[in-house]
């Protein structure tokens, strides 16, 4: 899927910029539909968030980011393939980041 919920876009379901409800970042449940099949929510936008890795480019390093945040055009920056470098010292309200424990194939945790 390009999006977390299927391959057709809909603005309304999160918050990005195409959707004029939101005025700045929310609350996790203030978008109950920007949800994947896995229920991780809010994967398309409210914050740009840091993911695992960086890239080196130019002799510089960054930390990568994925998703829209809440003034960014969602249909763009929400593809999962989309990535934004980030320089390592900056800092803004609509990046940020996810806690995850990551499990293996019998539901332990690694």
């Amino acid at each position: 899927w390009l999006f977390p919920w299927g391959d057709n876009y809909d603005a309304t379901r999160a918050n990005v910029g195409e959707n004029q409800r939101f005025p700045g970042t929310t609350p996790v449940n203030a978008t109950p539909l920007d949800v994947s099949e896995s229920g991780v929510f809010n994967l398309v936008g409210n914050v740009q968030e840091f993911i695992r890795g960086s890239r080196v480019s130019e002799n510089s390093t960054w930390r990568v980011g994925k998703g829209a945040d809440w003034q960014d055009q969602g249909f763009f920056w929400a593809i999962g393939s989309n990535e934004v470098h980030i320089g390592l010292e900056h800092s803004a309200e609509e990046i940020g980041f996810r806690c995850v424990v990551e499990k293996d194939s019998q539901g332990g945790q690694r």
